[in-house]
């Protein structure tokens, strides 16, 4: 990577596909789901959206929600793709990329739960608090 963020570099794709840049609120300081959903929270709050969409990649967006759940931002979870499996008789390189990405969401799930039966994670959020 170079560095960028996410809001930076999803901004230039919105952009690119005629989003208008005024009707964007960037949250810039994230670098990982958990951060995006913590550093929202503010924006959101001070913002006080009617609804609120959460876009993402289908594998991701069960974490991606729980996280944004955790920090009390209620929003409706909208799949922006979806992986299949391609069979074959033969291992394909493709198919245990999907295994991997499904892994990390998976992990990514228990590691939640761990750490909030550990107390580890940051203070929650009522749902709909947001």
């Amino acid at each position: 990577g170079l560095g960028l963020s996410e809001a930076v570099v999803y901004q230039r794709v919105l952009v690119g596909l005629a989003i208008p840049q005024a009707d964007l609120i960037l949250e810039p300081s994230s670098m990982n789901t958990w951060q995006n959903a913590q550093f929202s929270q503010p924006l959101l709050r001070a913002y006080r959206p009617d609804r609120i969409v959460l876009v993402s990649s289908a594998t991701h967006l069960r974490r991606a929600e729980l996280y944004f759940r955790h920090f009390g931002i209620d929003a409706t979870p909208v799949r922006a793709d979806w992986l299949t499996a391609s069979w074959s008789i033969l291992p394909q390189s493709y198919n245990f990329t999907l295994a991997d990405v499904a892994l990390h969401e998976y992990l990514g799930i228990a590691r939640y739960q761990l750490y909030q039966w550990m107390g580890w994670n940051v203070k929650a959020t009522a749902p709909g608090a947001v």
